[in-house]
C-alpha cells in the first residue's frame, strides 16, 4: 500500500519537474493528514484488507487451510497483501485464471491477466514459496451445446483467424434503427427464446453498452411483452423518496416555508398525510398563493387569494377549510418541534438526535416498513431491497457524522452541506433476487455466469468497450514513474483500456446455448452511430453469420415487435391508420 512517506520520498528527485512535485507534495500532506484524523478513531472500510492482511498470521490454524481464488483478472495491492500473508503462513492457495498462456509476450486482451500471473509469480518468490506446475484446461465445457459460440471463443482473439462457413443457428447480428427499435426486437427474441428453448427467464441475461439509456426504455418496453427484469445498477441516494423528503426537510430549516419545498416534503410520502390530502393541500397552497409566514396565521391560512375573476372569498367556516387546517397542523408540528431543538444547540451530536427524534415522531421506519411489505407482496423485490437500503444508510450516516464530528459547532446551512456530501458519497446496489427474471447489466460492473442466451444491446464503437476515461490528478506518465519506483498504484488510462477489452471477451463468451448481438444506426437525437470491433470481428468470424436489420423499414413488420397480447395492441394503436392498413392487420393476424 503507497503510504505518505513514499509519495514525500519520491519528491526529492524532481527538482527538473517542480510542478510534479508541488503535486506530489500536496498529495503527500493531504495523505497524512487523512491518517492522523483516521488514526486510533475511525476505520476505513478501504483499509480492510490491509488489516486483514495485519491479522492472518496471528491465526495459526490457517497453514491447514486451503483458498480458492477465481473470477480476479487484476488484484488490488492489498489484495495481493493477504495473498502473500496466506502463504507465509503456510496455506495452500489456487488461483485460476481465464487466458491461454501465462506469457506476457503477445498477450493482446489478456495482459492484465498475464499481468496478473506475473504479480502472483513475484508474490511466491518473496514469500518463499515454491509454485507448481500450472494446470491448463483444454476443454470447453460450456460451449459443447453449440459448436458456433466455442468456435467465437477459440478465434476470438486469433490473428491471423479461420472463418467458420456454415449458417449460424445459435448467434445472430441486429442493426436498429434506432435504440427503441432495437430493444423491441431484444424483447421479441427473448420471448421467442424462452418459448422455443423452454428456459427460465433467469437463463437469460442481457449487458448493454449505455446501461443507464438502454435501462430506461427497457423499462417502458419490457412490460409490454410481460418479461421480469432485474437491473444491476447503482442507484443515486440522493434521488430516493427518503432523501428528497428529508432535503427538502433542512431547506425548509434552512431558508423558511418556501413554497417549492413545502411541497416537495408533503409529495415525498412520508410527511404524515395520505396522498389525497397531501394533494388537496398542495391545490389550495398554489390557489391561494401561501408564502413563507402564511404557514403560521391561520386567518391568512383560511382566506383563499383572488380568483381569477378578482373576487374574494372567505372560506373560514367551511368543512374544507377544517380538514386543511388539521393537514396543516399534522405535517407543521414535527417541523416545528425540530426547529425549537435546533435552534437550542449547535452541537452536532445535539442535532443529530433532534433528527433521530424528528425521524421517530413521523415514524419513519413503520412508513418504510409498511412500502417495504407491499412491494414484497407484488414480488418487487428489487424496490424492497432499496426502500430498506436508503433507511439504514440514513442512520448510518447520521451515526458517523457523530462519531466524526459530534463535538463540533455548526450552523444550518454548513450541516446541510456535510450532510449532502456524505449522502453523496453514497450508491445503492441491490444483490439479485432468486426470483425469475432477466439479468440487465454493463460491461464493467456485472457479473454473468451460467446464462444460456445472452443478448450484447449497443454494441456501437462509442460505448462497447467504454471508453477509459481521464486521467485524473495524475498523469499516465507520472503514474508510470511513480510505479517504477516501487509505489503500488491503481491503472492508468492504458492499461484500463486493455481491462475493458478483456470484460468485453468475458461477457460475449459467457452464453452456452445462444448469443444475439445488436446496435443502433443512430441515438436518440438521429446522429449517426458506428458499430463497434465485436461487429466487425464477428462478420469476419462467420461470413455466414445470420444478419437482420430495419434500418430500410420505415413501418416494422408485425413479426419484428408482437410477441404479446399487450405488444399486439399497441402495435394496432400505432399504426392503424397507416397507409398500408390492409397489409399491418394482416400481417398482425398471421403473428398471432
Amino acid at each position: 500500500q503507497t503510504t505518505p512517506e513514499q509519495l514525500l520520498q519520491c519528491t526529492a528527485e524532481l527538482d527538473d519537474n517542480p510542478l510534479f512535485r508541488q503535486k506530489l507534495t500536496e498529495l503527500g500532506k493531504i495523505y497524512e493528514a487523512y491518517d492522523a484524523f483516521l488514526m486510533n478513531k475511525f476505520d476505513d472500510a478501504d483499509d480492510n484488507l490491509t488489516k486483514l492482511a495485519r491479522t492472518i498470521p496471528c491465526v495459526p490454524a490457517l497453514n491447514q487451510a486451503t483458498f480458492y481464488i477465481d473470477g480476479f483478472f487484476r488484484f488490488t495491492a492489498a489484495e495481493l497483501e493477504c495473498i502473500k500473508a496466506f502463504l507465509q503462513t503456510g496455506a495452500d492457495v489456487i488461483v485460476t485464471l481465464c487466458t491461454p498462456m501465462l506469457s506476457r509476450e503477445n498477450s493482446g486482451i489478456f495482459a492484465p491477466v498475464t499481468q496478473n500471473a506475473a504479480a502472483l509469480y513475484n508474490l511466491a518468490q518473496e514469500a518463499g514459496v515454491q509454485v507448481e506446475t500450472p494446470v491448463c484446461l483444454k476443454r470447453r465445457f460450456r460451449f459443447e451445446q453449440s459448436a458456433e459460440l466455442a468456435h467465437l471463443e477459440e478465434q476470438y482473439e486469433a490473428y491471423p483467424s479461420t472463418a467458420y462457413t456454415a449458417p449460424t443457428h445459435d448467434i445472430a447480428l441486429f442493426s436498429a434503427r434506432d435504440v427503441y427499435r432495437e430493444v423491441v426486437y431484444a424483447a421479441v427474441q427473448i420471448k421467442k427464446t424462452v418459448r422455443e428453448m423452454g428456459i427460465a427467464y433467469r437463463d437469460i441475461a442481457i449487458i448493454a453498452g449505455d446501461l443507464e439509456l438502454y435501462q430506461t426504455i427497457i423499462k417502458t418496453v419490457f412490460p409490454l411483452y410481460e418479461i421480469p427484469v432485474f437491473i444491476d445498477t447503482k442507484r443515486d441516494l440522493l434521488g430516493q423518496p427518503v432523501m428528497l423528503m428529508f432535503f427538502s426537510l433542512l431547506r425548509i430549516l434552512t431558508d423558511g416555508f418556501r413554497t417549492p419545498d413545502v411541497l416537495s416534503y408533503l409529495k415525498s410520502g412520508y410527511s404524515g398525510l395520505s396522498e389525497e390530502d397531501a394533494d388537496r393541500l398542495e391545490n389550495f397552497v398554489l390557489q391561494a398563493n401561501i408564502r413563507k409566514q402564511d404557514w403560521f396565521s391561520e386567518e391568512r391560512f383560511t382566506q383563499r387569494a383572488n380568483t381569477v375573476f378578482q373576487e374574494a372569498e372567505d372560506v373560514s367556516a367551511s368543512e374544507e377549510t377544517e380538514r386543511l387546517l388539521v393537514s396543516r397542523n399534522t405535517f407543521l408540528s414535527p417541523i416545528l418541534h425540530l426547529r425549537e431543538r435546533f435552534a437550542s444547540s449547535k452541537m452536532i451530536h445535539d442535532r443529530a438526535e433532534a433528527i433521530f427524534l424528528f425521524i421517530e415522531e413521523i415514524g419513519l421506519m413503520d412508513q418504510i416498513q409498511k412500502q417495504i411489505d407491499r412491494f414484497l407482496e407484488k414480488q418487487e423485490l428489487q424496490l424492497a431491497d432499496e426502500f430498506a437500503a436508503v433507511y439504514n444508510l440514513l442512520i448510518a450516516t447520521l451515526d458517523q457524522l457523530v462519531m466524526c464530528m459530534g463535538d463540533e459547532s455548526v450552523g444550518l446551512k454548513r450541516l446541510c452541506s456535510i450532510l449532502e456530501a456524505g449522502f453523496g458519497g453514497y450508491d445503492i446496489g441491490v444483490i439479485p433476487p432468486a426470483n425469475d427474471q432477466v439479468f440487465l447489466g454493463d460491461v464493467t460492473r456485472s457479473l454473468v455466469k451460467n446464462v444460456r442466451a445472452l443478448f450484447i444491446m449497443g454494441a456501437n464503437d462509442t460505448a462497447f468497450p467504454p471508453s477509459a476515461g481521464t486521467e485524473g490528478i495524475l498523469t499516465d506518465a507520472e503514474r508510470i514513474y511513480l510505479m517504477q519506483k516501487g509505489l503500488p498504484l491503481a491503472p492508468d488510462t492504458k492499461k484500463l483500456a486493455f481491462d475493458n477489452q478483456f470484460l468485453v471477451y468475458s461477457a460475449v463468451n459467457n452464453s452456452s446455448e445462444k448469443l444475439f448481438v445488436s446496435y443502433p444506426v443512430s441515438d436518440m437525437e438521429g446522429k449517426g452511430l458506428r458499430p463497434s470491433q465485436l461487429v466487425l470481428r464477428m462478420k469476419k468470424l462467420f461470413p455466414a453469420l445470420r444478419y437482420e436489420s430495419d434500418v430500410l423499414e420505415e413501418i416494422p413488420g408485425a413479426e419484428r415487435v408482437v410477441a404479446s397480447a399487450e405488444s399486439a395492441c399497441h402495435f394496432v394503436l400505432t399504426h392503424l391508420r397507416e397507409a398500408e392498413r390492409e397489409k399491418i392487420v394482416s400481417g398482425l393476424f398471421s403473428q398471432l
